[in-house]
């Protein structure tokens, strides 16, 4: 019994560290401090269980890169059909989220042009 003691022995100090960290960057409920602190590893375990597995699913929304590309050119063969101020800002958007700034630039422009035009 004593090998596992020393196989698991920093797993356990590990999981209440990450668990303290999520705890102080998202600031939960304070019974959850007082869970992992007393309850060690098996309190760690809970806490992460209940509080940081749900927040693993937000995580899948910023490494999507192929809908925004995808988007991207459904709003330029949109533009071509309606040239609308709307569509020009999102677009703008998504070329600023791409670091795209020659794009960024174009499509400024572009919006700036047909704001001006639809004015009375």
């Amino acid at each position: 019994m004593g090998f596992l003691s020393y196989l698991l022995y920093p797993w356990g100090f590990l999981l209440q560290g990450i668990a303290i960290v999520h705890f102080i960057r998202r600031r939960p409920d304070n019974y959850w401090f007082f869970v992992i602190l007393f309850l060690g590893p098996l309190g760690a375990i809970i806490y992460l269980a209940a509080e940081a597995l749900p927040d693993i699913g937000l995580l899948g929304q910023s490494f999507k890169v192929f809908p925004r590309r995808k988007r991207i050119r459904e709003l330029e063969a949109a533009i071509r059909d309606n040239p609308s101020a709307g569509n020009y800002e999102e677009l703008g958007d998504l070329y600023t989220m791409k670091n795209s700034a020659t794009s960024t630039w174009t499509t400024a422009n572009s919006t700036w042009r047909e704001l001006r035009s639809t004015k009375p």
